[in-house]
């Protein structure tokens, strides 16, 4: 039990603020991973987008190539 002397009482307000003193470093820490991972992310929705458009477009190539291979000569 802390507070039953000035010695334990000035402990636990000495670890309570070095408790504070890390969760602001672990919020710090958060908030500056969310603001990079959100410039991030036009890139990574762009290039989401041109690969979804790319799979598509190899894809229509693929079924074209099929279908012209099975034409009658």
């Amino acid at each position: 039990y802390y507070g039953s002397s000035v010695r334990e009482y000035n402990y636990a307000v000495d670890s309570f603020n070095r408790w504070v003193s890390e969760v602001q470093s672990y919020v710090s820490c958060i908030r500056t991973e969310a603001e990079s991972d959100l410039k991030k992310m036009p890139d990574i929705i762009r290039d989401g987008a041109k690969q979804a458009q790319q799979e598509m477009s190899n894809e229509v190539a693929r079924a074209r190539l099929e279908i012209e291979a099975m034409r009658p000569r």
